[in-house]
């Protein structure tokens, strides 16, 4: 048996975000549609899902609820 330090802590990488990615996550955080969104903000739909395409690849996440969790977790 080996006996040491052999695990290493992983610190996880930090992410920030912008201040528009933080306004849909305020949105996707009360429940509206992409739809809703792009309306709220008076851009397009396609626009919004651009930014929420970006906010799950530096979440690692691919669901709104999985998004929602990881931007509470981080105090976003």
């Amino acid at each position: 048996v080996i006996r040491g330090n052999s695990e290493k802590t992983v610190k996880p990488l930090e992410v920030s975000i912008t201040p528009v990615e933080s306004e849909i996550l305020n949105y996707l955080g009360q429940g509206l549609s992409n739809s809703e969104i792009a309306e709220a903000r008076g851009v397009s739909k396609v626009g919004v899902q651009r930014v929420i395409s970006t906010l799950y690849t530096k979440s690692m996440t691919e669901t709104r609820t999985a998004l929602i969790r990881w931007a509470i977790e981080r105090g976003f």
